[in-house]
């Protein structure tokens, strides 16, 4: 019998976990949080943060100064932002435990309530503006953040 050595079993293990991992369908996040209402506009955007499906996350924002693509979404989730309590993307959208929708002004404008946990010990109540266009709501991320200053 060859010897070896211990840790070469959960190296291969491992191994043909992350083989088999990258073999799985992606999760359609569509199918459990449709963006056809402003609240499964924001649980669809928070699944696809945790999920971290970064185009899927990017195509639920829309902003008029400038595109959000996926790579940039990454790039800024982690950046505190002043307007957010000092807090980033992701830990405000990925700690929201309660959502309500406001009725919305216009058919195509809402007002989503949001309670975070982005912190430990931190209750935070943000309001997220959301627009719908072409059937689908997405995060307006400037009224969202001149909503929260």
């Amino acid at each position: 019998m060859i010897a070896s050595p211990p840790g070469s079993c959960v190296r291969f293990a491992l191994a043909v976990l992350l083989a088999a991992g990258c073999s799985c369908p992606q999760v359609r996040v569509e199918k459990y949080f449709p963006r056809d209402t402003a609240c499964g506009a924001v649980r669809h955007f928070q699944l696809a943060m945790d999920l971290e499906m970064w185009s899927e996350a990017a195509a639920c924002l829309t902003s008029a100064r400038e595109e959000v693509g996926s790579w940039k979404l990454w790039a800024l989730s982690g950046i505190r932002v002043g307007e957010l309590g000092d807090f980033s993307l992701r830990q405000v959208v990925c700690e929201v435990y309660w959502v309500t929708e406001e009725p919305p002004a216009a058919a195509d404008r809402a007002v989503v309530a949001v309670l975070s946990k982005p912190a430990p010990g931190v209750d935070q109540l943000y309001l997220l503006a959301l627009r719908k266009r072409g059937g689908l709501w997405s995060i307006d991320l400037d009224t969202t953040f001149e909503l929260n200053v």
